[in-house]
């Protein structure tokens, strides 16, 4: 999922790195502004909200199989 620059930020409590906390303004007059067409036509606007996106495009590991797949020869091991 892509988000605006700025939206989020780190959790900096989190020792892991991976938790992500939506940037409130410390003045609670202000709000973070969308962008304008312009600049939502640019790439360097846009950031991935997911802070992991694996080779596959998916942002978790799938668990292996219980069982050897069909056809597979050999000793099986999910360890």
């Amino acid at each position: 999922m892509l988000t605006t620059k700025g939206q989020y930020k780190l959790n900096e409590e989190d020792l892991s790195g991976r938790e992500i906390d939506e940037n409130i303004p410390e003045d609670e007059t202000k709000e973070n502004p969308l962008p304008t067409t312009s600049e939502a036509a640019k790439v360097g606007t846009w950031v991935h909200f997911n802070a992991s996106i694996l080779n596959n495009c998916k942002t978790i590991h799938e668990d292996p199989a219980e069982e050897a797949p069909e056809g597979f020869e050999g000793e099986y091991d999910i360890e």
